[in-house]
């Protein structure tokens, strides 16, 4: 409860920060844009076409703690305003295809923790989940696409 909290006030104030009315691309971070305009599908498959190479090439890497735990923060902050963003739009008329499509971020997201490193987490425990997160990268990677390409 207390995580949806902290979201719901960090989409606050990047939705106050940005031109909401904008039919563009918004919120640049670290390159990764997000669509003000379409469907949550679209606007999840858009950014998941940005996010995966960066995953996929972070994953084949052997960085230190450190340089993953600096490269989590940017991808993990724009999926978590597109997932206030989703929410917030379908607040008053909730839809099957919206509930659906929330459902793919918090996958996205255990996939950034796992990979990146949850900064609760000792050292220890984060490279621990980094690496079975890097054995397992193909699958993840596949699942999420499969759960992307069937959202309404």
């Amino acid at each position: 409860m207390r995580f949806l909290s902290v979201l719901m006030i960090f989409g606050l104030l990047f939705m106050a920060s940005t031109d909401c009315q904008a039919k563009t691309l918004e919120a640049k971070v670290n390159k990764l844009t997000i669509l003000t305009a379409g469907s949550s599908k679209e606007r999840i498959n858009d950014l998941w076409r940005q996010s995966r190479p960066i995953i996929e090439k972070d994953a084949k890497a052997d960085l230190s703690d450190a340089k993953y735990l600096n490269l989590r923060s940017p991808l993990f902050d724009v999926w978590g305003n597109l997932q206030f963003k989703l929410a917030w739009e379908n607040r008053k008329v909730p839809s099957p295809a919206s509930d659906k499509a929330q459902r793919v971020i918090p996958e996205i997201l255990g996939l950034i923790d796992k990979l990146y490193g949850f900064p609760g987490y000792s050292k220890v425990m984060r490279e621990k989940k980094r690496v079975a997160a890097k054995k397992g990268i193909g699958a993840s990677l596949s699942r999420i696409d499969r759960m992307i390409i069937v959202l309404p």
